[in-house]
């Protein structure tokens, strides 16, 4: 039933199929989500040989042994790269809560495995408190001047241990080539940590194409960056530690003995041409709706970076938990990426939807029941929004007009 189906959006954890062409071969790729890691594995378009390549990649879980991702989407036309997103916690261990999160847009070679770039963000799932990533997606570039983008979930921490987050969505142009990557990933966020390469100087970092950084500030990092023991019998005392060539902090008792970042690390897509929806955001989104406008094309034919067309995006959000005085509605925004930096958003316009509908009135629409409050996916037209909600007699078909 539909009801199950929504339900099950917002709950279930499935393992997942999702295949693409790539010019006269397919690709399939199962997504197989357990406790311990994330194994995708796929049966690559034929060898020379007539038999099928395979390959498999493996998350790295978090330090609780967890790892998590989306469903895999294969590229649009013409690009053999698949693209999924994953969230890796940080603990508070007293509690065992997530009390901070990375979420990362990771692109594969579709007949390799082999990892093109990643781009990590603020992420988790979607539900207030630890959920599951949802898939990127693709939004059509516009001739040769504006990118393909990624559109992404994240999400932000309420507090320093609080468990509970609120959701942004946010756009990541896709790079064409190495010089649309970028080194500048935050050093003491940790996000460098699960992408180093093997070089020990800065010319053979280079020649791999590869960002160096050096020993300078690898120990510096913020109170809720994620940190992974030296060793597998760790140091317990600061000397031997150091004589690993670890990081101490002296902050915990005895002290925390753990890998600094990466002398050399892989680069990250970049946020030039990207944008972001108002944060801190809801407690609660459903997946969003992305469409491009229209745009007149410049007297030499092409549409221009700097003035790309602006995006539509649509989403059903909670401003608090659907379980609790949620504040939710079907919310629109306006948004326009730049050459020079990050885009802006604007928002267009939001429809309340209530909790539950109170009366017989069949007019008066709410979120529906399953159990929680909640809606479908946004679907849009040029200029309109369609999803399905409620009324006090079951189901409806909702438009509104952009």
């Amino acid at each position: 039933s539909l009801s199950t189906r929504l339900r099950c959006h917002l709950h279930c954890n499935r393992d997942t199929m999702s295949g693409g062409n790539y010019g006269s071969a397919s690709i399939l790729l199962v997504l197989v989500n357990s406790v311990v890691a994330v194994t995708i594995a796929a049966a690559a378009p034929l060898q020379a040989s007539g038999e099928p390549a395979s390959w498999s990649y493996t998350l790295h879980p978090d330090l609780n042994g967890k790892a998590v991702a989306s469903r895999v989407l294969a590229g649009l036309e013409g690009d053999d790269g698949v693209y999924f997103t994953t969230v890796k916690c940080v603990y508070d261990f007293q509690t065992y809560t997530c009390v901070n999160a990375t979420g990362e847009l990771l692109r594969l070679q579709a007949n390799t495995g082999t990892e093109s770039w990643g781009f990590r963000f603020d992420g988790a799932g979607m539900t207030g408190g630890l959920g599951f990533p949802q898939p990127p997606l693709l939004l059509p570039g516009v001739g040769d001047d504006v990118q393909v983008q990624a559109i992404v979930a994240g999400a932000e921490a309420i507090g320093k241990d609080s468990g509970y987050f609120t959701y942004f969505n946010a756009a990541v142009p896709l790079p064409q080539g190495a010089k649309q990557l970028t080194c500048n990933v935050p050093l003491a966020s940790g996000n460098r940590l699960d992408h180093p390469v093997n070089a020990t100087s800065q010319a053979t970092c280079k020649t791999k194409g590869a960002c160096w950084a050096g020993s300078e500030g690898r120990c510096s990092l913020v109170p809720t960056a994620q940190t992974v023991d030296c060793t597998t019998s760790n140091p317990q005392n600061e000397t031997v530690c150091l004589s690993h060539g670890c990081c101490w902090d002296s902050s915990f008792q005895p002290g925390r003995c753990f890998r600094g970042s990466p002398e050399c690390y892989a680069p990250s897509a970049s946020t030039a041409g990207g944008w972001e929806t108002p944060r801190p955001g809801p407690m609660w989104i459903s997946v969003a709706a992305v469409r491009r406008n229209s745009a007149a094309p410049s007297a030499a034919g092409s549409t221009s970076v700097a003035s790309a067309p602006p995006e539509a995006i649509v989403r059903v959000e909670c401003k608090q938990s659907p379980s609790s005085d949620p504040d939710c509605g079907v919310a629109a925004f306006s948004a326009t990426g730049s050459a020079s930096g990050e885009g802006g958003v604007s928002p267009l316009w939001r429809f309340p939807l209530a909790k539950t509908c109170s009366g017989s009135d069949p007019s008066e629409v709410c979120m529906c029941s399953c159990p929680d409050p909640c809606a479908s996916a946004p679907a849009l037209s040029q200029d309109a929004t369609f999803l399905l909600a409620c009324n006090s007699h079951g189901m409806v078909l909702l438009g509104l007009s952009l």
